[in-house]
């Protein structure tokens, strides 16, 4: 049922059930894609503002660090994204 659409004639009150085109199927689908993706980046941005008081100039940020802000930042190169998301460890 995910891939039909019901229509009503707004005069007569009839429904109808109809298969949705494969143009209005992928842009369902390319929706829900670009919402994910921007959910994770959400995630994304909180973790690395969680961290960015170590990025102020009278504090030394740790390699570690440094490593899991950069992997945070790389998230939506994964191959898998936005679908499957190798989070980094926080040291």
């Amino acid at each position: 049922m995910a891939d039909t659409k019901i229509e009503i004639n707004c005069t007569t009150g009839e429904k109808t059930i109809v298969n949705k085109s494969s143009d209005e199927v992928t842009a369902k689908q390319s929706r829900l894609a670009a919402q994910l993706a921007d959910n994770v980046r959400e995630k994304r941005n909180a973790l690395l503002a969680e961290t960015d008081y170590l990025a102020l100039a009278d504090l030394t940020m740790s390699s570690q660090m440094t490593a899991y802000r950069q992997q945070l930042r790389e998230v939506p190169q994964q191959s898998e994204f936005p679908a499957t998301i190798s989070w980094p460890t926080k040291p």
